[in-house]
């Protein structure tokens, strides 16, 4: 971008300042733009031809030449009246500029009559020049014609006896034949390059059609995309449903055939739901995986009847290509208001996902989904901030050791400070999922749990996530960090889920195994949580299991869970894994998890997360039984 420097600064405002004076305020669009130059052209000619005159009548009062002066004195009044008048009236340039011209003529005329040298002549030239630049190529060959005609008269006629020469007759009939074509053509190439930029302009705004269109559709389907269906939603009056289909395991399949198979597949899909569409409905292609059909006063049951019919279709054919055959499924969620439908679509459907009892699914107002709504938005526009910001922060909970009652480990917990709060992950990590942003929130509180656990000689444990498994940056990330805050491997241990992607688990396991060489502890996080748990165990070979606070939270009253922590317990042992009780609340609680012989305790009831650790290896502190927060 150019910066205009003082002096364009000043130029600009003179030339606006000199506009205004000439042309008031008279507003002109932009297709006026020549005819705003012909006007500007207009009034500088009479206002300069006003003071002209009105110089020359006060030069001829003090000369003596009354005559002159009277002459002079009726030019400029005449010449300022027909600049206010063009100056305030722009659809009065037609008729001022023929004035004004028409005055040129009998100036120029006078002129050439009564002047004694051939020079006289030139005046003409004026006068075409300037019916050119007022009133255009039509006007100025009209005003050619009559000087033309008119020099030819004196010519002929001699009148006055004023005589012209033959030749200087011929030298200005080709002096202003010349000058006539030369502007004739500048106005022609002008109108001419006008044509060529409408043309231009034309093609351009046909390609810009072009890429508005094919912003709006899928190039693969060539259905309308989730653009199009806003727009469509937002113009829909009346009763609608819109009933959303997402591919089932469709990250899967493309991982596993390809993408140049899944293209044919969504070609095929997109043929088979068009043969759905309806009067009433319209068919959209809105994501990879996504499909939309728009219902428009859908009759009873229409929408229903539609996924029911989609859903038995699909499940009898086998989608291929000239090699490859599968069976493609949806889930379907129906939404049968207006109001955020494609968004309560969406939550309907991770819903669905998550409990995986059923394909087909109507949304139904929920408060607390509302909220989780509302919540997400929130932070799906915030988080990003304060990661800038540096507002995402870790937080530590000690972990004691049951035999010598003493803290000897801590796990870092993150939060986010917004506003001066201290927000739990509970309410921001699924935005920092849905935006992309785990494996950027890892590193932070890698990062900063180092320069925490420098400073003193107690292990750590750092919560990893499936994001950070697939991006595989973990191992190098891990020991740069080691060397530059100077931390032993052995003191960091890595806390997973044991929820992991099953078609990602061979690769995460080759993950797994490099780090342990390098002498990083692994910690299976919620252990017991998950019903493949237990074969899972085995391959992991964890360092530590973390028994689920499900189970911790009522040992003191529920049976069952107290049979289970036994098993687990059992099992540790005989895999020589180390385990730790979470959400330990209470002083019961905390001597039965001892009497059970887990290994270490985490909660409340010992200790709160905190910014700050002890720098002491201290025994844990009698405290009151607290009712202990599960989100941390």
């Amino acid at each position: 971008m150019v910066i205009p420097s003082k002096g364009d600064s000043l130029f600009n405002l003179h030339r606006d300042t000199i506009e205004h004076f000439l042309i008031g305020n008279q507003n002109f669009s932009q297709k006026e733009e020549s005819i705003k130059y012909r006007h500007l052209l207009l009034t500088s000619m009479l206002f300069v031809s006003t003071l002209i005159s009105s110089i020359a009548s006060i030069i001829r009062l003090i000369a003596g030449q009354y005559e002159l002066f009277a002459i002079d004195l009726g030019v400029s009044l005449i010449t300022l009246s027909l600049f206010f008048i063009a100056r305030n009236n722009k659809n009065s340039f037609n008729r001022v500029s023929n004035i004004t011209l028409g005055l040129f003529f009998l100036f120029f005329t006078a002129l050439i009559v009564f002047l004694k040298e051939d020079t006289k002549l030139i005046w003409y030239a004026n006068l075409i020049m300037a019916s050119y630049l007022l009133r255009g190529h039509k006007y100025g060959t009209r005003y050619y014609l009559v000087c033309i005609t008119a020099l030819s008269l004196l010519y002929l006629l001699e009148p006055f006896g004023t005589h012209i020469h033959t030749v200087s007759y011929l030298l200005a009939t080709a002096s202003y034949s010349s000058f006539a074509i030369f502007l004739g053509m500048s106005e022609l190439q002008h109108k001419k390059n006008i044509l060529f930029l409408k043309k231009g302009a034309k093609k351009i705004k046909l390609a810009q059609k072009k890429i508005f269109e094919q912003g709006r559709t899928n190039t693969l389907t060539n259905l309308p995309n989730k653009l199009v269906l806003l727009e469509d939603l937002k113009k829909c009056e009346g009763k609608l449903s819109l009933m959303v289909l997402e591919i089932n395991q469709y990250e899967l399949l493309s991982n596993e055939f390809g993408d140049d198979f899944m293209d044919s597949v969504h070609k095929r899909v997109a043929m088979i739901l068009q043969a759905f569409c309806k009067k009433n409905s319209s068919l959209y292609h809105i994501s990879d995986d996504t499909y939309a059909f728009l219902l428009k006063n859908p009759s009873l049951n229409q929408d229903i009847m539609l996924a029911q019919r989609i859903d038995k279709i699909f499940r009898k054919i086998k989608v291929e290509n000239s090699a490859l055959k599968v069976v493609i499924t949806f889930n379907i969620a129906i939404v049968q208001e207006k109001d955020k439908a494609l968004l309560h679509a969406n939550f309907t459907l991770k819903r669905m996902r998550q409990n995986g009892n059923k394909n087909i699914d109507i949304y139904r107002y929920d408060p607390q989904l509302e909220k989780v709504q509302k919540n997400n938005l929130y932070w799906s526009k915030r988080l990003p901030d304060l990661i800038k910001e540096d507002k995402i922060v870790p937080y530590f909970q000690a972990i004691y050791d049951n035999k010598s009652n003493k803290i000897t480990k801590y796990e870092s917990l993150v939060r986010a400070i917004d506003n001066d709060k201290i927000v739990t992950p509970y309410f921001f990590l699924p935005a920092a999922k849905s935006l992309g942003l785990l494996n950027e929130i890892t590193k932070i509180m890698i990062k900063k749990s180092f320069e925490v656990f420098s400073k003193n000689s107690y292990d750590f444990s750092i919560n990893i996530t499936d994001d950070d498994l697939r991006e595989d940056y973990l191992l190098e990330y891990l020991l740069d960090m080691c060397s530059q805050f100077d931390v032993k491997p052995q003191r960091v241990y890595l806390e997973v889920l044991e929820n992991i992607n099953s078609a990602d688990s061979e690769h995460y396991h080759e993950q797994f195994e490099r780090l342990r060489a390098a002498g990083f502890g692994l910690a299976i996080d919620d252990f017991g949580a998950e019903a493949s748990n237990f074969s899972r165990l085995m391959t992991l070979k964890a360092d530590i299991i973390k028994i689920d606070a499900q189970f911790i939270k009522n040992l003191d009253t529920d049976l069952n869970s107290h049979k289970i922590v036994e098993a687990i317990v059992s099992l540790a042992k005989k895999m020589d894994s180390k385990t730790v009780a979470e959400f330990v609340h209470s002083k019961q609680i905390y001597d039965i998890v001892k009497m059970l012989g887990i290994d270490y305790s985490q909660g409340f009831y010992l200790a709160e997360p905190t910014d700050k650790i002890v720098n002491e290896k201290e025994p844990a502190k009698e405290k009151k039984d607290s009712e202990e927060i599960l989100l941390t």
